[in-house]
């Protein structure tokens, strides 16, 4: 009875063994220069434009030192970054924390509205007894 069964063959790909085949990639290639976060190219790329664009106020160097800035600083500025926190978050996810935080409405969401606090009414009412009631001797 038990030769008429073939057995299943099942594989687990955890985590850990995951791991080492995704770290440094992106989009299942990995980049020549090495494993960098999004971060780290955010900065080099944007030192980088900003370097470029601002280079006729800074670029009166000797020779090729110019370029040798517009080349090192974005990799410095980018190999700083690798390990930067803020609030034990990294830089983007910060970022888009504090955008989130200013998107959102001073007095919070209620069912998917801004709440607003409604302006203050002046109660017109009518005359307001007031009477003392009497102790029950039941309730002590």
């Amino acid at each position: 009875m038990n030769e008429d069964f073939e057995p299943i063959l099942c594989r687990t790909y955890t985590y850990a063994r995951r791991y080492p085949l995704v770290i440094g990639k992106i989009a299942g290639w990995a980049p020549i220069w090495g494993p960098a976060t999004p971060a780290q190219y955010g900065v080099g790329v944007g030192a980088a434009v900003l370097l470029l664009v601002t280079k006729g106020t800074w670029a009166h160097l000797p020779g090729p030192i110019d370029g040798i800035v517009i080349v090192v600083v974005p990799f410095l500025l980018a190999w700083m970054i690798r390990a930067a926190r803020i609030e034990e978050r990294p830089p983007l996810r910060y970022l888009l924390g504090l955008a989130t935080l200013l998107a959102t409405p001073p007095k919070g969401v209620m069912n998917g509205r801004p709440v607003f606090e409604r302006a203050p009414t002046r109660m017109n009412g009518g005359w307001v007894f007031l009477s003392e009631l009497r102790p029950d001797p039941e309730r002590g």
